[in-house]
């Protein structure tokens, strides 16, 4: 009976053991359905988009990567290759670069415009650069994304010439204005024998003068965006070029200068006299600004190993609003009331022609900072 009994038990037991695991097989399965059906759902949605999907296990190797990198950066990747190996092709030298200054970072997140070359075209593109992160926060590898902006910079660039066209033409009839008054009042003082007409002479003369200066400064800082060269890097000191800049501005009053430089920052391979030119539009936005009073900051130092350089330039002026950050850099925007728009745009061009960034932040406790990034 007893031999009976525990039978009877383990049966019950085996067959209870028995529908627990077919219940849960068909929960593992219908979980199974579900992940292979989200699975496929994120595929599709990964293989569908315009930008470039790539992920990268930790040591930097393919292990997916959708149909737009193909058409984005011309390459057919495998899962297990080497992915910065890769981009050493012509014309895919800055994001090779980026992706080495991202590996000095430690694993922080960059986003940057960057221009890319192929099949002999130019593409303008936006590249974020993520660390993947697991559910413990576990090193998972790396998110590449590489957005191709080409189609919308260059209607950007129309509609800003367009409007460049327009502030031109605005700007070159304002002196025309005082130039015909001034032929007018010159024709008639003469027409009537005016005993005053030297004096008017003169004062029509120096009218005339005046205004075609403006004209003539006018041409020449719209001829500069227009026809900036190609830069030409090559090792500099970037304190000299600091020092020579702030030389230009010593016998400005009202201002207090901060100066600070990093001891390793060393040698930066960047086109100096372009740079310089950066700087002295920032610190002129940054004086005119403040009005003439306040204190103006310049910091230099590396940011991503050798041969990478960040500048910041800050002020105490009225700081800018987040409504004009976005627009700042386009050549027909400007805060100053008879500013031409193109100061920031040239500093803007000469950034991203050495492959760096720029960007404008708060300046603490009041004003605006002006950060610039260059790669090694």
């Amino acid at each position: 009976g007893m031999l009976v009994d525990a039978f009877n038990e383990m049966a019950a037991q085996l067959q209870e053991s028995r529908e627990v695991a077919t219940r849960s097989t068909a929960d593992l399965r219908r979980s199974n359905r579900a992940l292979d059906e989200r699975r496929r759902y994120i595929e599709t949605l990964v293989a569908n988009l315009s930008t470039a999907v790539v992920s990268l296990d930790r040591d930097g190797r393919v292990t997916t990567s959708n149909p737009a990198s193909r058409d984005i950066l011309g390459l057919e990747l495998a899962a297990g290759d080497e992915f910065r190996a890769r981009l050493g092709e012509p014309g895919l030298e800055p994001l090779r670069g980026l992706m080495e200054a991202v590996a000095r970072r430690d694993g922080e997140s960059l986003r940057q415009d960057l221009d890319l070359a192929r099949d002999g075209k130019s593409l303008s593109v936006s590249v974020q650069i993520a660390p993947l992160r697991g559910g413990q926060g576990e090193d998972l590898g790396t998110l590449v994304m590489v957005e191709d902006l080409t189609e919308l910079v260059r209607a950007q660039r129309a509609a800003a010439w367009r409007e460049v066209a327009r502030r031109i033409a605005h700007e070159i009839k304002n002196p025309l204005t005082p130039i015909q008054l001034a032929a007018q009042r010159l024709r008639k003082k003469f027409q009537e024998g005016a005993p005053d007409l030297s004096e008017v002479v003169r004062d029509a003369t120096e009218t005339v003068e005046r205004e075609v200066g403006a004209l003539k400064s006018l041409v020449d800082e719209f001829s500069r965006f227009a026809r900036m060269p190609d830069p030409a890097p090559r090792p500099v000191d970037f304190r000299a070029i600091i020092d020579a800049v702030l030389a230009l501005y010593r016998g400005v009053q009202g201002v207090r200068w901060e100066v600070e430089t990093s001891r390793d920052l060393g040698f930066v391979c960047v086109d100096g006299e372009q740079m310089r030119r950066a700087l002295i539009n920032l610190i002129d936005n940054a004086l005119t600004a403040m009005g003439g009073s306040g204190t103006v900051r310049v910091t230099a130092r590396g940011y991503a190993g050798p041969g990478s350089l960040r500048v910041e330039v800050a002020d105490t002026g009225p700081g800018i609003p987040p409504g004009d950050r976005d627009r700042l850099f386009l050549p027909n925007f400007s805060t100053k009331r008879r500013g031409t728009g193109l100061g920031l745009a040239i500093v803007h061009r000469v950034v991203t022609d050495h492959g760096g960034s720029i960007r404008v932040e708060d300046n603490r406790p009041r004003g605006a900072r002006f950060v610039i990034e260059i790669p090694g």
